[in-house]
């Protein structure tokens, strides 16, 4: 089920070529991430600098990718990490994969530095590197719009937004439009801005060839009644209506994990939300559960929000991990970092962080421009989110990670300073996780949600 075709495009000279991969590779590194993590060892060096030209940025396809066995529309990106000098992976959902595999190609492997911001479109076998003056500084949502007016409504857009453009290494890739699929940890949508690449648009209508067809339908069928019956839950409120259970397990991270339970937790659960502004449910390609929320807030402070509402890392890491219970407030951090293309758990993790420093006396409103980063100040975080995102004050300061701003507030906050080799820690209590506990010490981008790459 793969094609065995990889296009290799250097930006910094505008060339291109298709390389052939031998099937003994694809079956000895297993899946998009294990023939990511082989071509960036491959490819680079311990002295590789994250965000120079010799990067590469690798985005790759599974097997199953594009043959309709369930919850298979995924797709891995893969580069050296600018928060932790290591590998970085993040896995994705959406659509953008599979349509990726129908250009013929299994993945995309992307060296060098453009002179000027570019996109890249592949259409079949058809591979342009076009201009993108007229997208530089537009957030993910607009560019996606823009480039789906210009190229055709089909096209699937992978793109970032002003963070990865202005280097903040808590940078994600967005994809799906205000669907906000987004790969969005390790950094990778400044590796990406590093390059001047805005965005990588495919269209493609190749069919995806299987061994046997009849009998995988059959399979697919079976498979496809068990995971609506198993996740109908899920599917009702989404990945964010673990919330309550999490709490009362001790696994959700609450005040910087300095606290084990919080009263308001509920204010933030999937239920509600539900109940308050859900519109609609919407799924990633091949996927039966329909976990994806499209929410429309229509008053009160932060109005006029619609578009793909939080899921459960973005509702613990801007809710409990800073003590904020104003769901709406929540929303619109969401939004921003969708737009900025930000990922939610960093971002709510080094603001969280921030919080337990201005709590200790180690920064204050002048350090944070006037803002009182309090625990529960739902307008200082949502204030800050856009600081990050526009890499202006404080938000310089966060928006190089935990690791570099703790050095930055000085050896007080280390010990308050949550992350691993330099990644945030996701919204999962590693001392009630065992497999979160098990993957910190590992030689893999730890922080990642490790049951999602499984």
């Amino acid at each position: 089920m793969y094609h065995h075709r990889y296009l290799n495009i250097d930006l910094s000279s505008g060339s291109f070529h298709v390389r052939e991969e031998s099937r003994e590779t694809v079956l000895k590194y297993v899946g998009g991430s294990g023939l990511g993590a082989h071509t960036l060892f491959t490819g680079t060096g311990r002295k590789t600098d994250p965000l120079g030209p010799d990067n590469l940025l690798i985005f790759n396809t599974g097997p199953f990718t594009g043959t309709g066995i369930p919850s298979s529309g995924r797709h891995s990106v893969v580069a050296k990490s600018p928060l932790t000098g290591i590998w970085g992976e993040s896995d994705v959902g959406g659509r953008w994969g599979t349509m990726l595999k129908k250009t013929g190609f299994d993945g995309i492997i992307i060296s060098g530095k453009s002179s000027e911001p570019v996109y890249v479109f592949i259409k079949g076998a058809d591979v342009k590197i076009e201009k993108a003056s007229h997208l530089w500084g537009k957030d993910t949502h607009t560019t996606s719009s823009m480039l789906k007016k210009e190229l055709g409504r089909r096209v699937q857009v992978a793109c970032i937004g002003q963070a990865g453009e202005r280097g903040v290494v808590l940078a994600s890739i967005m994809h799906d439009g205000k669907d906000s699929r987004a790969a969005g940890r390790c950094g990778l949508g400044a590796v990406m801005g590093s390059k001047g690449l805005k965005a990588v648009v495919v269209l493609g209508d190749k069919k995806i060839e299987v061994a046997d067809k009849k009998s995988l339908e059959a399979k697919i069928k079976n498979m496809v009644a068990r995971i609506k019956d198993a996740a109908s839950f899920l599917g009702c409120y989404g990945t964010s209506g673990g919330i309550m259970s999490l709490e009362a397990s001790g696994e959700l991270p609450i005040k910087n994990f300095a606290a084990g339970r919080w009263q308001n937790a509920e204010k933030l659960s999937g239920e509600v939300m539900a109940k308050r502004f859900l519109k609609g449910r919407f799924a990633c390609g091949a996927c039966p559960v329909g976990c994806g929320r499209k929410i429309s807030i229509t008053s009160g402070q932060y109005a006029g929000i619609e578009g793909s509402g939080p899921e459960y890392e973005t509702m613990a890491s801007f809710g409990s991990y800073c003590l904020v219970d104003n769901l709406e407030a929540v929303c619109k951090a969401n939004e921003l970092c969708n737009r900025y293309g930000m990922d939610t758990i960093s971002v709510g993790a080094a603001i969280a962080f921030a919080m337990e420093a201005f709590e200790k006396g180690l920064i204050t409103k002048k350090d944070c421009d006037g803002l009182s980063l309090t625990w529960g100040n739902h307008d200082a975080m949502v204030d800050m989110v856009k600081q990050i995102g526009e890499n202006k004050g404080f938000g310089q300061v966060l928006g190089k990670g935990i690791r570099s701003a703790s050095k930055a507030i000085g050896v007080e906050s280390l010990s308050f300073a949550l992350h691993v080799k330099g990644l945030e820690l996701p919204a999962h209590d590693p001392t009630r996780e065992p497999i979160s506990a098990q993957a910190c010490p590992m030689p893999r981008p730890t922080g990642v949600p490790v049951i999602l790459q499984a």
